[in-house]
This record gives C-alpha cells, structure tokens and sequence, in this order.
C-alpha cells in the first residue's frame, strides 16, 4: 500500500516560524540566568558558611538543659510489708514474776498511757512484805532498846527510860504469847475450804480437757480450742498448789526457828531491862555505842527491804507505759511470767506506720530522704496512700542485692495492719516538687574530657561553643550539673569526639 506524503505535510505559514524561534530564545535567555544564579549561591556558601566536617556541618541530636524530676532516676515500684513506726511495737511488760491472775485487755483494744492492763497473784508479794514488816518492826523494838541504855549510859538512868524498856519487853512477851498459841481455827477452815474449791475447779477443767482431747481426734473441736482448755487446767492445777501450801502452813503453825528468835528477842528485852534497873556501868559506854549504831544501821536495811517488798506488791498490777492498740496478746491468762518471758502484749500506735521495702542497688541511687512516693495496698485499692522515705540502711543486702528502705505513712487509716503486704510506687506523690530547686542535669552523653576538664558543647545559631562544666553526682544515664550552664542551654549528645569550638552543626529532627 502506498503512502500519500504529500497528504501529510504541514503547511505552517512564515510568520508562525518566526514566532517559534523567538521563543526558543527566551528559553535561553532564562536558563542561562538560573544557572548564573545557582552558580553564585554555591560560592557564597562555600566561602562564607562557617568551618565543619560536611558542606552543612556535623549532624548531632541535642538535649535541652533542665532541672531533674522526680523521675529522673526512672520510674519503678518495689514490694514490701506494712509495719508500726519506731518506737513501736511497744512491749508491755511485767516488772516482777507471778502467775497472771487477770488480764484486762484484747488484741485490738485502744488504751491509754497509765491504763492497767493486768494483775498478777499477790499472794507471795504480800506475805513477803508482811514478812518484811515484821522484821522491820522487831529491829526497831530492839534499837529503841539499845538507844534507852545508851542514854542511861549517857545520863544515868531515867523513869522514862525504864518505861520503854518495860513497853519493849511487854510487845516482846506479847508476840512470843501470840506465835505459841497458833493460828485460829476459823483461819484454817477457810484455808481448807479454798483449797477444796480450788481443787474441785482443776478436777472440772481436767475432765474438760479430756473430753475435748478424744474429740480432737474425731475432728470436731479445732486444736486452738484444746489448747485453750489445757491452758484453763495448768491454771487451775496452779491454784490448787497454792491454795494447798497455804493450808500446810496454817496447820502447821509458826516454825520452831520463828519461835526460837521470838525467845530470844523476849530474853535480850529483858536482859536490857535488868542492866537498866541495875544501872549502867562506865566501862561499857563505848560498847552500849556501838551497838546502837549497828541497830540503827540494820532498822535502815529493813526499811530499804520493806520498800522493795512494797513495790514488789505495787507491781503486781500491770500499768501500760504508753497510749496506743493492742497489737498482740503474748502472755495469754493464768501463765507463769519468769525472768526472760515478761512481756505480756504488743501495743502499736495506728497513727504511725510504715512500709518497709527492699529495692534494687541500682535503682536506690535515686532515692533521697523525704522523697514523696505512693504506698498502694490490696485493701484500699484505687485509693494509695501518700508516702515519704525515711530512711536508706546503711548496709546493702549482698545476697539480695538489694538496699532496704523505711516509708513512712503520711496519711494513715485504719485499713492498715501489720504485715499487710504493700506496693510503693516511687514515681507518684510530686505534689511538693519544686523543679527550681532540683538541680541541672544532662546526658552523660554529652559531657566530654578535654585538656584536664570536663565540657559540654552548647549549641547557638548552627555552631557549637565549648563550655567547662563542674559535674556532681550521675543518676543512670544523668548527672548533675553544678555550674557551667543554665535551664534551657542547647547541648549536643552525639558525635561530640568530632566538635571543637565554633564548629558547625545540623541538629537531627527529633532531638530531646
């Protein structure tokens, strides 16, 4: 098939054609401008941009300088146990050795400093101040005896002198007459009926615990309820000791040796009455002295056993030492308190508790006495109490590896109890964070060591200046600035082993 050119061809007039050149022209004229143009803008940066490692200077990311959070150690949380606040759990306790008679308080009972919290058996207490009493009183029989001769030695025998002495052999004849002739009958008899209900009590308590032990092993008495019937029968068995040696005593009277230096008080009495009717011979001035001192000096001893018997027998009733709750019974009623077991309860104060927690080595760098922190329990969820640290041990648990801490309960309620596991969040409670009084920190990043000193480099319209800083304590990936630069400086935290003084800088989109 043949193809017709002729058909094909344009016929553009000559004046379209002059159009066309012209504007091929233009063209030219404006593409060889925007070279020129682009030409002289290369120069100008070269020449003129400031010294750096590329043509746009040396890419960092930068940090903003600023004052360190309450987070600036980073954000944690550690486990730990609530507890009473120092000095509690205070303990209630016996100052002398009895068997409990009665116990006047329960575990969670809010008492008051002076409250009686219990009473011991003052049966030995009292007869060992009767005992105390009466020694007293023979020894001041005696002195007084002494001291009427030695002022018949003195001065000569007197009328009044006489008297004493015939009033000290009469109290002397006296009680002799009163230990011969016994205790009465009716004080035995209620003896006898004491230690009969005594032992009738054991015999029932006794019977009680039996029953209860062969139901133990059918499962249907709980082995608190066992142990609480055992202990009801040693108390039991405990009186009707007592009650039975008291009877014994009364039946068998004064003791022969009790009677034998009642005698001999009555001879020595009348021996001291008979040199003062005969008068008192010169040459025995100086012995009659001496004797009275030594009278004296034993009326003295006995005062000072008296008053120990005394408080001896005020002891016996338990007073608290201080205002709180009752924590924990630890002497339960009727139990013997001895030397090294004379603590009766545990008392706490609810108004002050505390959690204490074990913390990571690493992460305790961040704490600080009187750091705010939130203290969460299962109890009150939702609701955490506000926390403050108290205090860091001084000594770390190697196997552990961790650093215990005390936080104290700023707003205690009466959810809390002791041992109550807890969860203390050290990032919450910044209600009293004041930033202008925490001081600059940076990146550890940032801070290099030239010529002897440690610097930063401060980053200002697109150049770096070299500043000398004065750094303190690091916190993880921070320290602490002391001088050199203030809140708001630019610093760079990359590629720094490349800048010196006014180098040139591109900070990377993205930077802190």
């Amino acid at each position: 098939m043949a193809i017709d050119l002729e058909a094909l061809r344009l016929d553009i007039p000559d004046e379209d054609l002059t159009r066309v050149e012209g504007g091929s022209r233009f063209w030219k004229i404006v593409s060889a401008t925007l070279l020129i143009s682009l030409a002289a803008l290369a120069w100008l940066h070269f020449a003129v941009a400031p010294k750096g490692s590329g043509p746009h200077g040396v890419s960092v990311r930068a940090h903003a300088v600023a004052h360190a959070g309450p987070q600036t150690a980073g954000s944690f949380t550690a486990g730990g146990w609530v507890e009473p606040s120092w000095p509690y759990p205070a303990r209630i306790s016996a100052l002398t050795t009895g068997r409990l008679d009665k116990l006047l308080i329960t575990e969670g009972m809010d008492i008051k400093s002076g409250d009686t919290v219990a009473v011991l058996n003052k049966r030995q207490a009292g007869e060992e101040l009767e005992a105390a009493q009466s020694r007293l009183e023979v020894a001041r029989s005696r002195a007084a005896v002494v001291r009427a001769r030695a002022d018949l030695a003195e001065a000569g025998t007197r009328p009044e002198v006489l008297d004493v002495a015939r009033a000290a052999k009469g109290r002397a004849q006296a009680r002799l007459t009163l230990m011969l002739a016994g205790f009465r009958e009716e004080e035995i008899a209620r003896a006898r009926a004491l230690e009969e209900e005594a032992r009738a009590q054991e015999d029932t308590l006794r019977q009680t615990a039996e029953r209860l032990e062969g139901q133990r092993g059918q499962g249907s008495v709980t082995q608190q309820e066992l142990d609480l019937a055992r202990g009801a029968w040693r108390a039991a068995r405990h009186r009707t000791q007592a009650a039975s040696e008291e009877l014994k005593r009364l039946q068998a009277g004064n003791r022969d040796v009790e009677i034998a230096e009642a005698r001999a008080e009555l001879l020595e009495v009348e021996q001291q009455l008979k040199l003062l009717e005969a008068g008192t011979r010169k040459e025995s001035l100086a012995e009659v002295r001496a004797e009275l001192a030594a009278a004296d000096a034993e009326v003295k001893a006995l005062q000072a056993e008296v008053e120990i018997a005394q408080t001896r027998l005020d002891n016996c009733v338990v007073k608290s030492p201080m205002g709180g709750r009752v924590l924990e019974i630890v002497a339960p009623q009727g139990s013997m308190l001895e030397e090294g077991h004379m603590v009766i309860a545990l008392l706490y104060d609810p108004g002050q508790m505390q959690v204490r927690v074990d913390v990571r080595q690493e992460q305790s760098s961040g704490l600080r006495k009187g750091q705010r922190c939130s203290v969460k329990i299962e109890a009150r969820k939702g609701r955490p109490y506000k926390g403050e640290v108290l205090r860091l041990d001084p000594q770390a648990n190697l196997a552990r590896d961790t650093v215990r801490a005390k936080i104290v309960i700023r707003d205690p309620d009466d959810l809390l109890r002791k041992d109550m596991t807890a969860t203390v969040d050290f990032t919450d409670a910044t209600e009293d964070y004041d930033p202008q009084a925490m001081p600059l920190v940076v990146p550890r990043a940032a801070v290099v060591r030239r010529d002897g000193r440690d610097c930063v480099f401060v980053i200002r319209s697109g150049q770096v200046r070299q500043v000398n800083v004065e750094l303190g304590e690091a916190v993880e990936a921070m320290v602490v600035v002391k001088s050199g630069l203030v809140a708001g400086d630019l610093v760079a935290v990359s590629n720094v082993a490349q800048l010196e003084e006014g180098t040139a800088v591109v900070v990377e989109t993205g930077s802190e």
